[in-house]
């Protein structure tokens, strides 16, 4: 129980130092700190996610840094792969889960540190900001579509919010700026983790508030204190930080599980 607080403050810190991503590793906590099931804490994951994005919401919108509008109609067409997502979350074995969850961890990673290496060109004056980004919509909705259903499908498979998808796709479908595509992202991450919640309404009752209250509360905090650290270390090197503990969370996973598929057992 100590680890998955401690996880939380971690968790949280990394959300406010990074403009999110960190709730990623939401579910290895609560399935290696709390001894949840695969299951169990995607779900759980889910209310850590939606914490996570609401703190950092208020933080972003008070930079001005947030489109709701582009974020309302990525969340709803996300809606469709949240349910598909959800309806595989049940049918696939543990193992299985945690082990293509492994996988998407070092993909994230792979995409962090190739961000890193390029941060410097993160703020493209070319971009358009939230508001004419919206005019675009029409001539991009098949992209936009194909996009935030994928993400819908990652949020409702494995409770993440997908950030690290929500962002590129903004910035190169839409060209909203980075500063914009951050802050909305959150707007998105928020919509699609209670849609999936609403989807998996039956099993709400399995969720152990008790346990999870404490690490909720701590994201928020570190969130917070996350934004102070954003201030005062670079961005590459905070990126870089994180992708090598997504890998090594990944790895961990990978031991743990790749061992009980049925193609080796």
């Amino acid at each position: 129980m100590i680890i998955a607080v401690a996880g939380g403050l971690i968790i949280g810190m990394l959300v406010g130092a990074l403009g999110g991503g960190g709730a990623i590793l939401g579910v290895p906590l609560l399935v290696y700190g709390a001894g949840q099931d695969s299951q169990q804490a995607t779900l759980s994951s889910l209310v850590i996610v939606v914490s996570a994005a609401l703190a950092g919401l208020v933080m972003q919108h008070r930079n001005g840094a947030v489109n709701y509008r582009t974020g309302l109609i990525f969340g709803v067409l996300g809606s469709v792969g949240a349910l598909a997502g959800t309806l595989l979350n049940g049918k696939i074995s543990e193992p299985l889960l945690l082990t293509c969850f492994s996988i998407l961890l070092v993909v994230v990673a792979v995409l962090t540190f190739l961000k890193a290496r390029n941060s410097s060109s993160d703020a493209n004056p070319e971009t358009a900001d939230g508001d004419e980004a919206g005019h675009e919509l029409k001539d991009r909705l098949p992209m936009l579509v194909v996009t935030a259903t994928a993400v819908g499908f990652l949020t409702g498979l494995f409770g993440v919010g997908g950030g690290f998808v929500i962002v590129p796709a903004l910035t190169i479908v839409l060209g909203v700026s980075m500063r914009v595509a951050v802050g909305t992202s959150l707007v998105v991450i928020a919509i699609n983790s209670v849609v999936t919640m609403a989807f998996r309404y039956q099993e709400l009752s399995t969720i152990e508030w008790g346990t999870l209250w404490p690490i909720v509360v701590l994201t928020v905090l570190g969130a917070l204190g996350g934004a102070f650290i954003n201030k005062r270390v670079s961005q590459s090197a905070l990126q870089l930080g994180f992708a090598v503990l997504l890998c090594g969370v990944a790895v961990f996973i990978a031991v743990q599980n790749v061992p009980e598929l049925p193609v080796f057992s």
